[in-house]
């Protein structure tokens, strides 16, 4: 008794230290991971005098707000074109990607399956292979430059994740409950509409955020189609930044943390819808 009880005391332990070695790897990995983040947040709230008098991992003696004051009326024109080329790209994004997901998934449309393995496979497909040809249709048909054009690229663009991720999880949904709304007369879109989409709706709201984030913080395509800083969004004008304030790091470090916030704010607001629909589908039948 004594011996079984020893084991069990023993095998408790060491459980308890591997669990707490665990913990501070974690926090070990996560303080280095977070190091560049916190230089930067420390470099943003010092005054200009203070940057070259301390290093960028001293806490400021006299923290300031000047810095993003000055960063936001620089960068606000970026900013707002960053919102008008994200939420609507996101939007369309996620309707028109849950049409095409829903048809793959449950429509049984004939060769629907090497459909969804093409969409699939083109994820592969560089970017910057097919520049050339996108830059000139958008010159052709007056979109290069354009806050519609890039909205238009992110929204066709963004179609193959988002019929990946939804078509698996649409899949998912029980042929009980679609059976049920047709012999009720529901139609094809009206089952999509009024079933699938309201059965969907954390699945939804994660490939939104995946969306929104992904596309906030774009930079090639944004320096390809909309390279002038009159439309472009804050990830091109971040680097206008560079010329303009050259060697003023408060004030660029202050802009970045700026065009940050609206993607850790969308995700944290939201961060409960995001864990449930990227889990959903593993544990629904």
């Amino acid at each position: 008794m004594n011996i079984a009880s020893d084991s069990s005391l023993w095998r408790r332990l060491k459980q308890r230290l591997a669990r707490a070695l665990l913990y501070i790897a974690l926090i070990v990995i996560s303080v280095i991971w977070l190091l560049p983040l916190i230089s930067v947040i420390f470099t943003s709230l010092k005054p200009e005098g203070e940057i070259y008098a301390t290093t960028a991992w001293m806490l400021p003696r006299a923290p300031t707000l000047a810095n993003f004051v000055d960063a936001w009326q620089t960068v606000i024109g970026n900013f707002i074109n960053t919102v008008l080329i994200t939420v609507p790209s996101s939007l369309f994004s996620v309707a028109i990607g849950s049409l095409g997901a829903y048809a793959i998934a449950r429509l049984r449309l004939p060769a629907s399956q090497l459909i969804y393995l093409l969409i699939v496979a083109s994820i592969t497909i560089p970017f910057a292979s097919i520049i050339p040809s996108l830059v000139r249709l958008l010159d052709n048909i007056g979109l290069i430059n354009t806050i519609p054009g890039i909205i238009l690229v992110h929204t066709a663009h963004g179609q193959v994740i988002v019929v990946f991720l939804l078509a698996r999880f649409f899949a998912t949904i029980h042929e009980d409950i679609l059976d049920a709304a047709r012999v009720d007369g529901c139609s094809i879109l009206g089952i999509y509409w009024r079933i699938v989409l309201p059965l969907s709706g954390a699945a939804l709201a994660a490939t939104f955020i995946l969306q929104f984030t992904w596309i906030w913080n774009d930079y090639f395509k944004a320096l390809v189609i909309v390279p002038q800083k009159t439309n472009a969004p804050i990830t091109v004008g971040m680097t206008l930044l560079a010329g303009q304030y050259a060697g003023k790091w408060h004030i660029r470090s202050a802009a970045a943390i700026i065009a940050t916030l609206p993607t850790v704010a969308i995700f944290l607001g939201f961060q409960r819808f995001f864990i449930r629909g990227v889990t959903v589908g593993a544990v629904k039948g």
